[in-house]
């Protein structure tokens, strides 16, 4: 979830997430966001959760952002699955402001 809002966030301030399973927190997870650089390319910024579960990108790039993270667990059901995956993914778009 995010900790702050995308669009209050001052150009390259830092957004706070924050990863809860089952609602406990995920310490040591990579988390990725990726972000138009404006040429065409895509930037992938990497941090990894700390111990209340929580990492922070710095916003420095306007245009279309995803932030994705995949937690791999043992099966609760070992006859069905060996491992359960749960993904999680936020997208928003931040737009360059207009003049007035």
């Amino acid at each position: 979830m995010l900790l702050d809002d995308p669009w209050s966030v001052k150009p390259s301030a830092p957004l706070t997430v924050q990863l809860l399973f089952r609602g406990e927190p995920v310490e040591g997870l990579p988390i990725k966001a990726l972000v138009e650089t404006g040429d065409g390319s895509v930037a992938v910024l990497k941090a990894r959760t700390d111990a209340n579960g929580k990492a922070a990108f710095s916003l420095a790039n306007r245009g279309r952002w995803v932030i994705r993270a995949t937690v791999i667990r043992p099966s609760e059901d070992r006859e069905a699955a060996d491992w359960d995956t749960h993904y999680a993914t936020y997208s928003f778009q931040l737009s360059v402001p207009t003049a007035r």
